[in-house]
């Protein structure tokens, strides 16, 4: 019942995507180190997949694999809907038929506790016919602040109507991995100082409310550099190939036109991968 659930504890889970599991030893961020200090840290983990916001976020959300929730890439053909799934593309990120599995906030809506989001991979879509309560239409130029500042409000609301499960989402690591690389100390220096005080912010405000919450702070993936001499000349590679590419970097996906082309289309991207 509402009445059970309002006691609990309200749960903050935010995500800083692409931030790699050496950053903190590498970079002393004072508030990221002081709330490792006051509570527990994994030393890495293995992400489910390569270095993708998506599918690594929503099994985040989930539990489950790639596989098994459906996500699996940032960009992906599903033969069954004849569409092909595309972060930029609002239509598909907001379809909830895509996602499966059952995403922590679907799940604390179901059960009468009330959810809501500042950005997390599936929120806006209607999984299950279900969205947060509260929740935006993913726009990275809104400050991390202002994220923040939305989150005092929301606990500050009315025990009817105040959510209980808070996801948010920092892009700030990744941003600045995929720019510069995962050895520029100094880029990745000065927006970590940056981030680290907005989420400095954060842990303050929420000491001082004066209710009991859990943050927990996660990412998605690592980041490392690529040397040039690795790329792939996919179109090159895949020219002779009857079917459909989908590619979004870390990964290709070939959908065959005959499946049974299968073994000898491995052969040849092979010798020519290798050619």
């Amino acid at each position: 019942s509402f009445a059970q659930q309002k006691t609990k504890p309200k749960v903050i889970l935010i995500s800083l995507d692409g931030f790699r599991y050496d950053y903190v030893n590498r970079f002393q961020p004072e508030n990221i180190t002081r709330f490792i200090e006051n509570g527990v840290a994994a030393k890495s983990l293995i992400p489910s997949f390569p270095t993708k916001t998506f599918p690594n976020h929503y099994t985040i959300a989930t539990g489950m694999r790639p596989e098994h929730h459906g996500i699996v890439d940032n960009s992906f053909y599903d033969p069954t809907k004849d569409q092909t799934y595309e972060i930029r593309n609002r239509e598909i990120i907001t379809d909830g038929s895509w996602y499966g599995g059952t995403p922590l906030w679907v799940l604390a809506e179901q059960n009468g506790m009330k959810s809501a989001s500042y950005f997390f991979v599936g929120s806006e879509a209607d999984v299950q016919g279900v969205r947060p309560s509260y929740y935006y239409d993913y726009d990275g130029r809104i400050n991390n602040l202002t994220r923040v500042s939305k989150v005092f409000e929301w606990l500050q609301m009315p025990d009817s109507i105040r959510p209980q499960m808070i996801t948010m989402y920092f892009s700030d690591m990744d941003d600045v991995g995929h720019g510069y690389g995962a050895d520029n100390d100094a880029q990745l220096s000065r927006r970590l100082m940056q981030l680290d005080r907005e989420l400095g912010a954060l842990f303050e405000g929420v000491k001082s409310l004066d209710q009991e919450v859990n943050i927990i702070i996660v990412s998605d993936h690592g980041m490392a550099d690529v040397a040039l001499e690795k790329y792939f000349p996919l179109d090159e590679i895949t020219k002779g190939v009857s079917g459909r590419v989908v590619n979004s970097g870390a990964l290709a996906h070939i959908y065959m036109d005959d499946p049974k082309d299968k073994a000898e289309t491995i052969a040849e991207i092979g010798m020519e991968a290798e050619g």
